[in-house]
Parts: structure tokens; C-alpha cells; sequence
């Protein structure tokens, strides 16, 4: 009877563990800053297993990033001056200013809104379809 209770919490325990690992990120703030401060997002800077949400705001990744997905709000913009990775999905809503002058890999789909202003002076590389919405 105490082995199976053990068993039961053991895998209560590692499903709670699991449901956490891949936390999602939001930002918190709307005042310029970059990528890597830690108090520019709730939960602290995005991993390659976050999923990251720009909701307002200046974000300047002049660092090396990287995240899960990625969404960027309306409203917002992003400037990626070094390397900003994204293992998941790239979703750009309407009225967002994106600008491209390090690199940006997406290596699954993206999603970009047509009254997005995105300027490409860098490297992109997409591994998925890129749809462009209305």
C-alpha cells in the first residue's frame, strides 16, 4: 500500500515537474531595454525552451538570445543586433517594427502580419513555411 502511495506522489511529482519546464516568458515592462535584462521579463530572460511574448514596448537583443516561440504584440518592436535564435515559432502581429541588423533564425514557421515594418540588414534564416497574413 505505501509503495503504491510512493508511486502516485512520485509521478504527481514528476508530471508538476514537467508542466514547469517549459515556462512562458512575458515581458513586463514597456520601457526600452535589451534582451538580457532579466527585469525586462517576469520570469527572467527567455531559454531555448521559453516561449517569449514581446507585449509592448522597445526590445534591443544586442546579445545573443534564444527562445522557444516568439510572439511580438502590436505595438511593439524589436531590433536583433547579434544573434536571436527562435527553436519554435516566429508570430508578428500588425503594427509591429522589426529590425534585422545581427542574425535571426527561425527554425520552424513564420507568421508575419502585413502592416508589419521589418528592415533586413542582417543574416535570416527560416527552416519553415513563412506566411504572410492580412
Amino acid at each position: 500500500m505505501i509503495r503504491h502511495f510512493t508511486y502516485i506522489m512520485l509521478g504527481m511529482l514528476l508530471t508538476i515537474c514537467a508542466r514547469n519546464l517549459n515556462a512562458q516568458i512575458t515581458t513586463t515592462k514597456t520601457s526600452n531595454g535589451p534582451w538580457s535584462n532579466a527585469s525586462k521579463w517576469d520570469n527572467g530572460v527567455p531559454s531555448s525552451i521559453d516561449d517569449a511574448i514581446i507585449n509592448t514596448g522597445n526590445t534591443n537583443a544586442n546579445s545573443n538570445g534564444e527562445c522557444n516561440d516568439l510572439d511580438i504584440k502590436a505595438g511593439s518592436s524589436l531590433n536583433v543586433g547579434a544573434t536571436l535564435t527562435v527553436n519554435g515559432k516566429l508570430n508578428i502581429e500588425s503594427g509591429v517594427i522589426f529590425q534585422i541588423n545581427g542574425s535571426l533564425v527561425v527554425k520552424d514557421s513564420v507568421s508575419l502580419n502585413t502592416a508589419t515594418v521589418m528592415e533586413i540588414g542582417g543574416g535570416v534564416t527560416f527552416y519553415s513555411p513563412f506566411d504572410i497574413g492580412q
